[in-house]
């Protein structure tokens, strides 16, 4: 399991007074990654559930940072720009159910400034 990208890079947010809005799992939210293509995990064939964290931590205006991103091939959000549908330091997570033959991808498409995720969840649903 792990980012997948030549640029990604961990960003931890240590400044005593940033705080992410909107949720009470705060500290989920504060470090990220930025730059990454993707993120895979690798499961056993099965049903999961994949919640996907993020929190614009960086710019306030939009059109700075818009991405896309795909499960498994397929887009489940297209033109994503946090500060503009979430605003800066906001919460927002992303849940989808995925079948899979084995592994889950997360991919991440550039189309201004660079991808980013907070975090990842991932819960085995069934086993076919």
């Amino acid at each position: 399991w792990g980012f997948v990208g030549n640029k990604a890079r961990r960003i931890y947010w240590d400044t005593p007074d940033l705080d992410v809005l909107g949720t009470a799992a705060a500290p989920l939210y504060t470090p990220l990654v930025e730059g990454l293509k993707a993120y895979r995990i690798d499961v056993p064939a099965g049903e999961y559930d994949v919640e996907l964290l993020f929190a614009e931590t960086k710019f306030d205006a939009a059109e700075k940072r818009i991405f896309s991103i795909a499960i498994n091939g397929s887009t489940i959000i297209a033109d994503l720009d946090l500060a503009k549908q979430a605003g800066r330091s906001n919460a927002f997570s992303k849940r989808v159910r995925v079948r899979t033959a084995g592994g889950v991808s997360a991919e991440f498409g550039h189309v201004a400034g660079e991808p980013i995720l907070s975090g990842i969840r991932v819960v085995r649903v069934s086993k076919r």
